[in-house]
């Protein structure tokens, strides 16, 4: 949509901007032909007087004691063969076939002289020419042209991006709203069916009101995490990897119970990591709600945590459809199976917030086999600091 939307403004500034070049373009040219014209007149003076000179010349004394000197102008004279009489030219023209004439950093100039004394049939005068005038035009036509496609892009790519921010502005306050409104009925669901469980018998429809109560809450803060990343800081914290992964793993029991799919989870004590808690929880979460909802009805979902290369190692593995793309899954809105729901948001969070902490994270699968997430955590090294600050704290 934003792309389409820039493509008309676009298009009208580069047309503006050829526009505008055309009558700079003019303005270059008239320049060259205003300087053409100055320096040929300009020279035709000066060959006045040369020829005046060589008219008038009987031989008495050098040639160039009687013909006008300058540091400025130079001149040739030559014979009907082309041949030089006469010349304190610095550099000849390439060619003969002119009257007016700019080459080599000289423009020249060229008269046919009548009977003089030293029989010299062509006069070409000559005098450097600088391209200063010209540059300084160009470069200002430059500036200015850059200056009207600048203001004119600008304005013209806020104008129509100004719907999309519109439009953008809206759904956020629209996903606010709805998250503000799913949040209080969800805890009082969640509530009830404690106290339901706590009051009956075990029940398999409760078991399943449970597991689906669980999953909107990961939809819910997936959004919220979504919504909030950009506008708010999530500082991070020391936490106990391994009892936290615990927790959550408890958490997906009935989830997984739901679908008949046993976690098996292997966990190494006491690994620290340094990260924000919630971020922490959507790692986690999404890596285990996916390898529950693509396993195979009746299989296992296997956990583990170790200590690897110094770094914590957890790793979730699903016995189910696999993944034909490993790669598209994690860019943001990517579903590769639409029957199974969702907003594909889940593993976009995961990738930004790994490459948040530094998190090494792999995937590998194997079509109607199954797929392996695993991440590498970089696990907590207390400083001298820490340990101060913990000393201080402790109770006389």
């Amino acid at each position: 949509m934003l792309k389409q939307s820039l493509k008309s403004p676009l298009m009208y500034t580069l047309l503006i901007g050829l526009l505008f070049c055309v009558p700079g373009f003019q303005v270059l040219q008239l320049t060259l032909k205003e300087q053409h014209t100055n320096n040929s007149i300009e020279l035709m003076q000066w060959s006045t007087l040369i020829r005046s000179a060589i008219e008038t010349y009987e031989g008495q004394e050098p040639l160039h004691v009687k013909v006008p000197s300058s540091v400025v102008y130079t001149f040739g004279l030559y014979d009907a063969s082309r041949n030089i009489l006469y010349s304190t030219l610095t550099q000849e023209p390439s060619t003969f076939a002119f009257t007016a004439r700019s080459e080599g950093g000289f423009f020249y100039y060229q008269t046919v002289l009548g009977n003089n004394p030293v029989n010299a049939l062509y006069l070409i005068v000559a005098m450097p020419v600088s391209n200063t005038k010209i540059i300084l035009m160009a470069t200002i036509i430059l500036l200015l042209t850059l200056c009207v496609l600048y203001v004119t892009a600008h304005f013209m790519i806020l104008h129509s991006i100004k719907p999309y921010q519109e439009t953008q502005n809206y759904m956020n306050t629209f996903f606010n709203d709805a998250m503000h409104e799913l949040k209080t009925p969800l805890g009082v669901i969640h509530i009830n069916l404690e106290l339901l469980e706590a009051t009956q018998p075990e029940s398999k429809y409760i078991g399943r009101m449970k597991a689906a109560t669980k999953q909107m809450q990961m939809t819910y803060e997936d959004v919220e995490y979504y919504i909030k990343h950009t506008r708010s800081s999530f500082n991070p914290e020391v936490v106990d990897l391994s009892h936290y992964l615990f927790e959550r793993v408890r958490f997906f029991e009935d989830i997984a119970k739901a679908k008949q799919i046993l976690l098996k989870a292997t966990i190494a004590p006491k690994l620290i990591v340094f990260m924000n808690k919630m971020e922490l929880q959507r790692v986690i979460d999404n890596t285990i709600s996916n390898a529950i909802k693509y396993s195979n009805p009746a299989s296992s979902v296997l956990l583990e945590l170790e200590e690897k290369e110094g770094k914590a190692s957890f790793r979730v593995e699903d016995f189910g459809k696999g993944i034909k793309d490993t790669k598209r899954i994690f860019e943001r809105f990517e579903r590769e199976d639409l029957v199974q729901g969702g907003f594909g948001l889940g593993l976009s969070i995961v990738k930004n917030i790994c490459q948040k902490y530094g998190i090494t994270y792999q995937v590998s699968s194997v079509l109607a086999r199954g797929s392996t997430f695993s991440y590498l955590l970089p696990l907590y090294e207390e400083r001298w600091l820490d340990k101060l600050e913990s000393k201080e704290t402790l109770p006389a």
